[in-house]
């Protein structure tokens, strides 16, 4: 039997209420919440859930709230109605979920999370609201970024059932930083062909385009990592989920600006794919939607991605769009 939302999301929603507790006593922080009954206790022990504007009460009342600052640790850009609602009310619930799912159609998202498609849509359109579990389920799925939310509110680390996909990531991330070429290295281990048969050097260099040492570089670094292990004379990647790096902006563009130079180094030469480019003059306001257009589109490409089945090739898609005037415009 497929476990349900709140047997998937249950404990690490009791988790969260508790971490987020803190020292305070349940009943005290149940009544500056304004109820008469102790409902931190029955959150924790997951006899009941609050709604996601509840919860995100409970989160401005402990000072972890979602405001300007915290989402922009999450969103690269917070757009800009998000920046105006309060996530403890419906309507600023509904903003926040409309904002995670993007372009991502309604019946690909409960696919994918379990969640069914009436609550969905009556979620997104305001009619209700998710409670805990569901709410984590929803980010997890809609973003593919449950770890980075969390912990724009609270460490990760202290939630029992995350630590260790947040420590995995965390490394993850720091061998992306070291090692860029690291994570198309453990794409390719993922791919049918090499699942196959026993390791050869250099099949892996071949598939991603890069040389038998950098392979040898970035698959040491992976394994000492913890990302991937030997098994049955081949490497096998451990269960490492999406690692997005704009938690540190300053280490991130450093990775942009590589992926950039790998996109401009293969487009010098004929090869397959789509290598495109279209200068054109704009107006600003028109600019900024079509920033949204690409954002939008590469939350569905990720969607995508996640979902493929088998994996056959690794793949770079690289995006910019900019004004071309000094100083960036």
């Amino acid at each position: 039997m497929t476990p349900s939302v709140e047997q998937i999301y249950g404990p690490l929603a009791r988790e969260l209420v508790r971490a987020l507790r803190g020292r305070r006593s349940q009943l005290g922080l149940s009544r500056r919440l304004g109820y008469t009954t102790n409902a931190l206790y029955t959150w924790e022990a997951g006899a009941s859930w609050p709604s996601a504007a509840r919860f995100f009460a409970l989160t401005r009342r402990v000072g972890k709230g979602l405001d300007a600052v915290a989402l922009r640790r999450f969103f690269r850009d917070v757009p800009e109605n998000l920046e105006r609602v309060a996530f403890s009310e419906p309507a600023g619930v509904r903003e926040l979920l409309v904002a995670l799912q993007g372009r991502t159609r309604i019946g690909a998202l409960a696919a994918a999370s379990g969640l069914s498609r009436f609550a969905l849509s009556r979620w997104l359109s305001g009619k209700g609201q998710p409670r805990l579990p569901e709410l984590l389920c929803y980010v997890e799925h809609s973003s593919l970024r449950l770890l980075d939310f969390l912990g724009v509110m609270i460490d990760p680390a202290q939630l029992p059932s995350a630590q260790a996909r947040w420590a995995r990531l965390q490394a993850a991330r720091a061998v992306g930083y070291e090692h860029p070429y690291s994570h198309a290295v453990l794409r390719a281990l993922e791919t049918a062909d090499y699942r196959k048969r026993p390791h050869r050097a250099g099949v892996i260099a071949r598939a991603v385009g890069i040389s038998a040492e950098l392979e040898a570089e970035c698959l040491q670094a992976l394994a000492a990592s913890g990302h991937i292990r030997r098994r049955r004379g081949r490497w096998v990647p451990a269960a490492i989920e999406l690692v997005d790096f704009r938690r540190e902006p300053e280490a991130a563009q450093l990775l942009k600006a590589f992926w950039a130079g790998v996109a401009a180094e293969r487009s010098r030469t004929p090869r397959p794919g789509l290598f495109a480019y279209n200068v054109f003059a704009v107006s600003r306001r028109d600019l900024s939607r079509l920033e949204l257009l690409l954002r939008d589109y590469l939350q569905e490409m990720r969607a995508i991605v996640a979902a493929s089945e088998p994996s056959e090739v690794v793949a770079l898609a690289n995006v910019q769009l900019f004004g071309l005037e000094e100083g960036g415009g």
